[in-house]
């Protein structure tokens, strides 16, 4: 399994597709570490500036860059999300996982202490919605868990958090490169109360893994 580390905040749910700001008070921790080399193909950039990915690649993020990390072309990656208004398929990253032009993707983060997770963001990137999703499980294999988080941000911007644990059905979890497969089922709530729902399959390219250091 191939890991790597890469100097930007990371698993911070953002306030909208595309966004470079994180909210405040995230339960995620912001890693800073240095980038290094992973077997595969780079995204332009790395330079100060940062710079755009190659296809389905990771593009550069400030001095270094991250490596870029290209997806299987063949592959339709999204995120089901059923339980808001009509069923959609999130097409794209969120931001926070992977840049917001890559395709629907996970991450396994091993934090400084504590458990790895399997991270999954996903966004529609279609203007103005703001709707994104960010699913987080301990379950790092194929199987069953009911021990899962998520965040989701409505089409409007509304902000809500998991009310209970969030379940996960893994039915595949390919290395760095390849797919994260499987189902959720999450129940979430905003500041006032509203709950939702949300339940889905899930068809994800699995981005390189994050380290903090």
């Amino acid at each position: 399994m191939r890991r790597i580390c890469v100097g930007f905040a990371v698993l911070a749910l953002l306030m909208g597709c595309g966004s470079d700001e994180s909210p405040a008070g995230t339960a995620s921790e912001a890693t800073s570490a240095s980038s290094t080399t992973a077997t595969a193909s780079s995204g332009s950039g790395g330079s100060a500036g940062g710079g755009a990915g190659g296809i389905g690649g990771v593009g550069g993020r400030g001095t270094g860059g991250e490596v870029g990390y290209d997806c299987l072309t063949s592959v339709e990656y999204f995120v089901e999300v059923s339980g808001d208004g009509a069923a959609t398929k999130y097409p794209f990253a969120n931001g926070s996982v992977a840049p917001a032009d890559a395709p629907a993707a996970a991450r396994v983060a091993y934090p400084k202490a504590g458990s790895p997770s399997l991270v999954i963001g996903a966004c529609l990137l279609a203007p103005p919605d703001k709707s994104s999703l960010e699913l987080s499980t301990p379950q790092l294999t194929p199987g069953m868990s009911s021990m899962g988080t998520a965040n989701y941000h409505d089409a409007a911007g509304d902000t809500f958090g998991a009310k209970a644990g969030t379940t996960f059905d893994l039915t595949k979890v390919d290395d760095p490169g390849g797919v994260v497969e499987g189902s959720y089922s999450a129940t979430v709530v905003d500041g006032t109360g509203k709950m939702l729902t949300l339940t889905g399959a899930f068809r994800v390219c699995r981005f390189p893994d994050l380290v903090a250091q």
